[in-house]
């Protein structure tokens, strides 16, 4: 065996300005078995070309230990270095950095801690072996989970560039939450005149093969040739003969929720599910439906012009071979029934339920009313952060909230010209392009912005809802009454999302959203290899943020 290199770097003064360098040089160059050489940055090409010289001038060394940074951050970096002069895995990184120095603050004990870290790294490289490599074939084919706006545009990128992409949605329509909302900020664009022809473009495309009402539920191989179970639901409806004429929904006796539009409507067990629904086909809500529950009606049978209901189809199970897998699951809103936002009141809504009304294909043809009997609302309350960054609920912000608020907001003002609307906001979060220009429009909209959280939202005498708050930017403490509460709630990961967590064996932070690699410098990749996330299923984003 021969002699161990061990390579120092100061970060700057990230490791430096605790851990004592020059010290832990002088230390290990007391070891005849070592070469001790330290550089500010050896992430850097001076110091990766020092790393080289030094094992051009050392040839009795045969393995190396550096000691800098975290291994998630630079340890391809420097096995790439490495490889031009030794077997790639003839190396071990000590993090001084995360583990130590930023940890610290007593400059003496953080330096013996580097010590010894650095002094079991070189203990266990003493051990390791020359692995050889071998040129295994790789598999084309990508699979994308999850259709939503971050899903399609990452289906499409990859089918442009040759890609056979399988683009997998446990819903029957794709498109996702984008679908439903009204307008898109700082634009104000029609949202569905946005996302509907990037839906059809999915669908058109040649080398994008659609699998809705579908969920992936196991895997196994490795990246470049992942093995992956996908289990499909039966629509009851035949795609290739469904001329979506809606008459098997109109003659359907059994009325249930509409969950596309939130509740706030009614639709049929069997029905389409939102116009400019990808693929535009009916589909049969299993659990409602009393043909295939109690074996009676079947009425859409013998109505459908096409004779396009099946009801002898039956769930499947298909395994695909990947060589990548891209996840795009989304978010979901984070459930506020039983707490101090009164959500079980009909009058205190969401935000995207209030998209759904905004919209003139909506659940009340784009009028805002009070849910609870139909009025047209005079006074409209936002409440920020519902959820978001409070320790009882989710700690985080949620990044959009603020923005997709502010443009509610005014789209109320040009619905409702006398009618009184509040904001209440801890403070206005307004990053990215053109957001602070559309929240300076919005507050000549004559928008009473209230600095302040709200106490618990109760019933007042008249029927109408109130809360009281302090704003902070008035010093006054006031009374807000509302006849229309609208929440901007936190988002939180969808249930697909934390499913795959488990299904894909990812990571995930203390807010359950899939964690990246690392959050700099590999935002999508993770930590198993051919396996990546992008939008809302890595955290809070906006539309733009999803798809750059």
């Amino acid at each position: 065996m021969g002699k161990t290199a061990v390579f120092l770097c100061h970060c700057g003064d990230n490791i430096a300005a605790t851990v004592d360098i020059e010290k832990l040089k002088k230390e290990f160059s007391k070891d005849k078995n070592l070469v001790v050489k330290n550089h500010m940055f050896l992430c850097s090409e001076a110091g990766q070309q020092m790393i080289l010289d030094t094992l051009d001038k050392n040839k009795d060394v045969d393995r190396l230990v550096i000691a800098s940074c975290s291994p998630k951050h630079h340890w391809n970096i420097f096995k790439d270095c490495v490889k031009q002069k030794l077997n790639a895995y003839m190396f071990e990184m000590a993090n001084i950095r995360e583990h130590c120095s930023w940890v610290h603050s007593d400059r003496e004990e953080a330096t013996k801690k580097a010590y010894s870290i650095i002094k079991g790294a070189i203990n266990k490289v003493q051990h390791h072996e020359p692995i050889g490599t071998v040129d295994v074939p790789v598999k084309r084919d990508v699979l994308v989970i999850g259709a939503g706006i971050a899903g399609m545009h990452a289906s499409l990128e990859l089918a442009d560039k040759g890609f056979h992409v399988y683009l997998v949605e446990k819903e029957a329509s794709i498109g996702g939450n984008m679908t439903k909302l009204g307008r898109t900020f700082p634009t104000d664009d029609c949202s569905m005149c946005t996302v509907s022809p990037i839906m059809n473009e999915v669908k058109a495309h040649p080398n994008i093969e659609l699998l809705t009402l579908s969920e992936v539920v196991g895997l196994s191989g490795r990246v470049g040739d992942y093995n992956v179970t996908v289990e499909t639901k039966p629509r009851y409806v035949d795609l290739d003969r469904c001329t979506a004429c809606g008459l098997c929904t109109e003659k359907c006796p059994v009325s249930i929720p509409n969950n596309y539009n939130l509740g706030l409507d009614k639709t049929k067990a069997i029905h389409i599910p939102f116009d400019g629904s990808v693929p535009n086909a009916a589909f049969i809500e299993e659990e409602a439906c009393l043909k295939i529950n109690k074996g009676v009606c079947g009425i859409c049978e013998k109505v459908c012009p096409a004779d396009a209901v099946d009801f002898n189809q039956k769930k499947e199970r298909r395994e695909l071979k990947v060589g990548a897998i891209v996840v795009a699951t989304g978010y979901q809103q984070t459930d506020l029934s039983n707490t101090e936002y009164y959500y079980e009141h009909p009058d205190v809504i969401t935000g995207l339920e209030l998209e759904r009304m905004i919209v003139p294909s909506g659940p009340t043809g784009g009028k805002v009313v009070c849910p609870s009997d139909g009025r047209e609302p005079k006074t409209i309350t936002f409440i920020q952060c519902a959820g978001s960054r409070d320790k009882r609920h989710k700690e985080y912000c949620s990044n959009i909230c603020c923005m997709y608020s502010i443009k509610n907001a005014k789209i109320m003002r040009a619905k409702f010209p006398d009618a009184t609307i509040n904001m209440c906001y801890i403070d206005i979060r307004a990053p990215g392009r053109r957001n602070e220009e559309y929240y300076a429009l919005a507050r000549e909209k004559n928008i009473n912005m209230i600095m302040g959280r709200p106490s618990q939202i109760m019933d007042a005498p008249d029927g109408r809802l109130f809360f009281d708050v302090f704003d902070k930017a008035t010093n006054k403490f006031m009374r807000v009454e509302s006849d229309l509460i609208v929440l901007a709630t936190a988002l939180e990961p969808s249930e697909g999302t934390k499913r795959m967590a488990k299904v894909l064996h990812l990571q995930y932070g203390m807010d359950k959203f899939l964690s990246p690699l690392h959050v700099k410098i590999a935002p999508v990749d993770t930590t198993t290899e051919g396996i990546y996330i992008v939008g809302t299923a890595e955290g809070p984003k906006s539309i733009q943020d999803c798809i750059t």
